[in-house]
């Protein structure tokens, strides 16, 4: 992950504020979980503005299209579920307004002094972080001004007050320093959980407190659907304000209250500071590996979804690190009190890059590469796996890859269960990938190595493409919940 080849995995890098109250580690984990598994009126926002727009796949995530400032500037950005305040490259870089320096040729960016809405915001403090995924000393000031998403037919738009706050880039180097991506921006879908400032506000989640937008966001891909028409002819679609209820059944929609204990976010990436944790994370309670046989019947494996001790967690940084951080009580890092308490392991959401290939812990791994009869590839087939940006980048520099055969035969089912409550299964179709370069193919299965335990287990998989593109996602930021249900048209 923390190579050049991944530029789109540009998430969890905000101040973290914490919150008090636990007493437990299993409290940390359940904090928002009461009531809400039993009741349906979970997926029910109240009906407001809606608009679809299609989503490009290009190896770093998903992008789609937006208008910043007045008159609107075009700004292709970067969805990213683990982001929060929209991020614009702006034409500042070393305290000063100068687009010809800051700006690298072919890079795509917003300008301020083009805007007439544009204002800076000067009660938010202008931040720095010295580790960043995408670039070493990322810095950017806070500002508002006007976003709007627009239906590509022009039927539908959404467009936020001129006060909404968004970040502006302001690196303490000129613009060449960082190689041009595909995108001007970075639109973060993050919940906002209690106690987060603005800083942490996703502008859809701007858009729903102004009134300007229904407060649930739905997602499917279009890769097993019969036609891209589905997606406005894009590999994706969201519809931002609302859902797609042609493509999923409503009675077989799941909902997932999202659990965000302060540990989550050093599991989740490696450990940056400052870290946040407010992910679309749900416990994970079941991982099987299943086996078909000719004549029917049907073998599952062991659970490899195992609930962890608290010492198994991410301990890359020191107390010290964090002296000036407070951890709530009962936070496993540092508090021997917890003993050997065992925590469920997390279902972490991720759209982009880092959620490709299906989700497994090492040990699952190991047993899915003896069914697969996988063998092991060689450097140049590492690298032609790299190059063809199918499978995590993180996964890419910290695993071994295996070949194994094109035509899956007997090759068994992975089942996902999330909250002891929905099933998902994920067939050879989803795991067996073609590398372009040679005709083989590989077994496209991604081990989350900053979660990974000494006893080849997990504390977080990281959920993405492999399993989500079967599914219609929906992100409901009023109820810090999200859903799942089989997309109808496959």
């Amino acid at each position: 992950m923390y190579i050049l080849l991944l530029f789109g995995a540009l998430a969890s890098i905000l101040a973290s504020i914490f919150l008090s109250g636990a007493t437990s580690v299993n409290d940390l984990v359940n904090w928002q979980l009461p009531i809400l598994k039993t009741v349906n009126w979970l997926g029910t926002s109240k009906t407001l503005p809606s608009t679809s727009v299609p989503a490009t796949w290009n190896g770093f995530g998903y992008l789609f299209n937006i208008t910043v400032g007045t008159p609107p500037q075009n700004l292709t950005v970067l969805s990213d579920w683990a982001w929060v305040t929209l991020f614009t490259r702006s034409a500042r870089c070393e305290g000063r307004y100068d687009p010809a320096h800051c700006v690298a040729e072919g890079q795509s960016y917003f300008d301020e002094r083009a805007s007439t809405t544009y204002s800076n915001r000067t009660a938010l403090p202008r931040l720095r972080w010295d580790t960043s995924l995408y670039s070493p000393d990322f810095t950017v000031n806070y500002a508002t001004d006007t976003v709007c998403i627009n239906n590509p037919s022009n039927t539908s738009s959404m467009c936020t007050a001129p006060a909404t706050t968004i970040q502006v880039s302001d690196f303490p180097f000129a613009g060449h320093y960082v190689p041009p991506v595909p995108f001007g921006g970075i639109f973060g879908l993050a919940p906002v959980i209690p106690g987060l400032n603005a800083t942490y506000h996703p502008t859809h989640y701007q858009a729903w407190k102004q009134g300007r937008s229904g407060a649930q966001i739905g997602f499917n891909s279009c890769a097993k659907l019969s036609s891209r028409g589905f997606c406005h002819g894009g590999d994706a679609q969201f519809v931002f304000g609302g859902t797609d209820a042609t493509l999923y059944d409503a009675d077989k929609m799941r909902w997932y209250p999202i659990v965000t204990p302060p540990w989550l976010g050093d599991e989740m990436f490696l450990p940056i500071k400052p870290s946040i944790w407010n992910f679309w994370a749900a416990p994970w309670t079941g991982g099987w590996i299943a086996e078909t046989f000719p004549d029917g019947s049907q073998r599952w494996s062991k659970n490899y979804a195992v609930p962890f001790p608290a010492t198994a967690l991410n301990k890359d940084f020191l107390p010290a690190d964090h002296s000036d951080r407070r951890y709530r009580r009962g936070s496993p890092r540092y508090n021997p009190a917890t003993g050997e308490e065992l925590v469920t392991p997390l279902a972490v959401l991720d759209d982009g890059s880092e959620g490709l290939g299906v989700p497994v812990t090492a040990n699952q791994y190991a047993e899915l590469v003896r069914l697969t009869g996988g063998r092991k590839a060689d450097a140049e087939t590492r690298a032609a796996i790299a190059a063809q940006w199918t499978s995590s980048t993180t996964g890419m520099s910290t695993q071994e890859w295996y070949v194994i055969d094109c035509a899956p035969g007997n090759f068994p089912e992975l089942v996902y269960e999330f909250d002891r409550r929905g099933n998902y299964s994920v067939g050879p179709e989803d795991y067996v990938q073609e590398i372009y370069a040679t005709g083989q193919c590989y077994l496209n299965a991604h081990v989350w190595e900053h979660s990974r335990t000494e006893t080849g287990d997990a504390t977080v998989i990281s959920v993405g493409d492999g399993i989500l593109k079967g599914l219609y996602v929906v992100l409901d930021f009023e109820r810090n919940v999200f859903g799942l249900a089989p997309l109808k048209r496959v």
